[in-house]
């Protein structure tokens, strides 16, 4: 399965993507490349770019499912979406952590 994550280094992306790579599946991330860039050298594909800006790099490509752990604000999921929409994989994970003020 052509599995594309985006963010994939650290938190729950990194052990996302240790999983799909023991799974036998091939791997695409995307993310700015700040976060343990060596990290799956020779094992993933890696588009380096913003989810901000840089979507558009994904959009000429097909993946059979994206799996967003990184998005934190509501509209990073139809941003994302949005930009792979050739794909046609319906999102198979959404994480957000937000913090919340006590008042």
């Amino acid at each position: 399965m052509k599995l594309l994550i985006l963010g994939g280094t650290a938190f729950l992306g990194r052990h996302l993507t240790e999983q799909a790579l023991l799974a036998g599946h091939q791997v695409t991330l995307f993310n700015r490349g700040r976060t343990n860039p060596d990290l799956f050298a020779g094992q993933v594909e890696k588009v380096i770019g913003d989810r901000a800006t840089d979507l558009a790099l994904l959009s000429d490509r097909h993946f059979d499912a994206c799996i967003d752990p990184s998005g934190y604000l509501p509209g990073d999921l139809a941003t994302a979406g949005a930009a792979t929409a050739n794909s046609d994989p319906g999102w198979s994970c959404r994480c957000g952590c937000r913090k919340r003020r006590r008042t």
